[in-house]
């Protein structure tokens, strides 16, 4: 949770149980999907992400993930 009160969290999908980070912000809404395991990551060339660990948010609303 960052200081303003978003959120980032992960979360499996079903039926594919991919790993996937989500983005919750604190004046209500939808959460937004940041990224699934499968997607390309940018600056890579076409490189996916495979598997996704627990994001950490930073307070400029930066998200970090393993």
């Amino acid at each position: 949770m960052a200081a303003a009160g978003n959120i980032a969290f992960g979360a499996s999908l079903a039926p594919s149980v991919k790993d996937s980070i989500w983005f919750q912000p604190v004046a209500g809404g939808a959460p937004v999907k940041v990224l699934v395991a499968g997607d390309t990551a940018p600056g890579t060339g076409g490189a996916t992400f495979s598997r996704l660990e627990t994001p950490v948010m930073g307070g400029g609303g930066t998200i970090a993930f393993h």
